[in-house]
């Protein structure tokens, strides 16, 4: 709970075994195409984008997308 976000609010990336606790914690759990296969498993998304090739940017338009009418830049 570090932070003061409980885990089951969270969205959590990785993609090898010791993220695995995590993903059963987490709202949900993502990671990239290469990750081990116990975590492909377990994942509740997959980027079409390996670490380091956009994967990142790909999870944030998803969550921010359905908000996307509502962000607006300062004047």
């Amino acid at each position: 709970n570090r932070g003061g976000i409980p885990p089951d609010n969270m969205v959590y990336v990785g993609d090898d075994l010791p993220d695995l606790p995590m993903f059963a914690l987490s709202f949900f759990s993502a990671t990239v195409p290469n990750a081990h296969p116990d975590i492909l498993a377990a994942a509740d998304w997959v980027s079409a984008r390996s670490g380091g090739q956009g994967a990142v940017r790909e999870l944030c338009d998803l969550i921010l997308r359905p908000r996307s009418h509502t962000w607006r830049l300062p004047d």
